[in-house]
């Protein structure tokens, strides 16, 4: 999923890039366009990592949580069972 959004983001950034390159090479950008345009591509970005926060890795990190808890909680089975059964 991280590498989707990482070449989605890649992909408009190569749009944007070939957007101003065939502006007319005499008259370059205003800065308040390029600003724009930089902060929108870093909103893009911001929120492809939130979603990938929020989605994958809180999963990820949910799964790892209750695997060290059921573990801990087989170890505190084990320690109770009778050790002369063994």
């Amino acid at each position: 999923m991280k590498d989707h959004l990482k070449e989605h983001s890649e992909s408009l950034r190569q749009h944007l890039t070939r957007q101003f390159q065939s502006r007319d090479q005499k008259k370059a950008p205003s800065e308040e366009l390029k600003s724009q345009v930089f902060q929108s591509i870093d909103r893009i970005q911001l929120l492809a990592d939130m979603f990938e926060l929020f989605t994958v890795d809180f999963g990820n990190i949910e799964l790892k949580m209750i695997d060290t808890i059921s573990k801990g909680n087989d170890t505190s089975v084990s320690t109770d069972a009778d050790p002369d059964e063994t």
